[in-house]
């Protein structure tokens, strides 16, 4: 047991932090930039009366209905369809038809891409390249490589007849 001055000093300090701990006035001291007030909202104006109008039924005839009743993966597919129809078309009519890389090797029946790659080495079928970097030929290629003539315009290699 502490006697004397010591102990009235001890008891003073336990009763001084008692009572700070029940009662703080201080403020919570602030961390980071002061936050700024938020921007007064314009004045509210009043909203004009709308009138009804009155609006009739759209008439549709029994194609129109069916057209928007399709869901859209289905126009998506129609509409698909309808612009390969139309490119296929202008292609076939300029003769500028692409043949993707399978398509030209199952028609030239060929069994190895590296022997289409060589083709392309040599000169004898120039591959070209679409916007993707897939590989294909035009079908005007196709068919006089089909037909045994060199596709690319000129003979190279191989004996000439001499009939």
């Amino acid at each position: 047991m502490i006697k004397g001055n010591t102990a009235q000093q001890n008891a003073a300090r336990a009763r001084a932090k008692a009572a700070a701990s029940r009662t703080t006035t201080a403020k919570a001291r602030q961390r980071g930039r002061p936050r700024k007030a938020p921007a007064p909202l314009p004045p509210a104006e009043p909203m004009p009366p709308v009138q009804p109008q009155a609006v009739g039924f759209p008439i549709l005839i029994p194609e129109q209905l069916r057209t928007c009743l399709m869901a859209k993966d289905d126009v998506e597919a129609v509409v698909r369809k309808v612009l390969k129809e139309v490119n296929d078309e202008y292609e076939t009519k300029n003769g500028r038809r692409k043949v993707f890389l399978a398509e030209a090797m199952e028609r030239l029946s060929v069994k190895s891409r590296s022997t289409m790659w060589h083709w392309h080495e040599k000169g004898y079928l120039i591959q070209e390249h679409d916007e993707n970097g897939h590989v294909f030929y035009y079908d005007f290629k196709i068919r006089r490589a089909e037909r045994g003539e060199h596709p690319e315009g000129e003979d190279k290699g191989g004996q000439a007849d001499e009939n």
